[in-house]
């Protein structure tokens, strides 16, 4: 029975959330905390299609239309996904620009959509060329989406690795069955193997959690 309860207690760590909480809330307030909370592929794509929108935008807007011009010619040739394209719309159903920065978005805003309404308001309010103030967004943010895949490649090691640590001893049980061994007879009869068992899900469960935190402790440092 000690043996049963010790391999659910090993095994319900892998659903266990990922870092302490203050891992978490140091991932939160990093500079793509919205991007992380989704899979690393949506992310990438927001972050491609965000920054090339930014880009046909600032081209737009030094052909010489208007603002409010330039945002309705690109929503009327683009209609897929983007944080960006879902703020131009919210912006184009208000007329003035400080209705967009109090609440014409609403709900919870990536950190995209925020950087564009702070370069609006920094273009109306000190008169600086919004083309170039996108264009220089818009490289920030291939810059971000960069940064985050040279990430993804330096930790795809470390989690193939956490992951065989894992299920290792489940490979080693499972070739105990091919081979013929009568694991059960043995664990219900040998003291000795009771208890190897018993101190492997201990080493086990230390192992898991200890890679979480050195997965979370290295993904904080590199987020903030």
């Amino acid at each position: 029975m000690l043996i049963l309860l010790l391999l659910c207690a090993g095994l319900c760590l892998c659903w266990i959330p990922h870092g302490t909480p203050a891992a978490r809330e140091r991932i939160s307030i990093a500079r793509w905390p919205e991007y992380f909370r989704r899979s690393k592929d949506e992310a990438q794509q927001n972050l491609a299609r965000d920054a090339q929108c930014l880009r046909e935008l600032a081209a737009l807007l030094r052909s010489g239309m208007l603002f409010d011009q330039a945002a309705q010619a690109l929503l009327e040739v683009r209609s897929e996904a983007s944080p960006i394209l879902t703020a131009l719309r919210g912006i184009q159903a208000h007329a003035k620009l400080e209705q967009h920065h109090h609440g014409a978005l609403g709900g919870q805003q990536t950190s995209s959509v925020r950087r564009l309404l702070w370069c609006l308001k920094l273009s109306s309010h000190s008169g600086a060329p919004l083309a170039q103030v996108l264009d220089q967004l818009a490289q920030d943010l291939e810059a971000d989406l960069e940064a985050m895949q040279s990430f993804d490649a330096a930790m795809a090691g470390p989690r193939a690795t956490t992951k065989l640590l894992t299920w290792l001893p489940m490979i080693g049980l499972g070739a105990g069955f091919i081979f013929g061994i009568d694991l059960l007879h043995t664990l219900t009869t040998s003291p000795a193997a009771q208890l190897s068992v018993a101190g492997g899900v201990v080493l086990w469960s230390v192992n898991r959690l200890w890679c979480r935190r050195l997965l979370s402790s290295a993904t904080a440092q590199a987020l903030t």
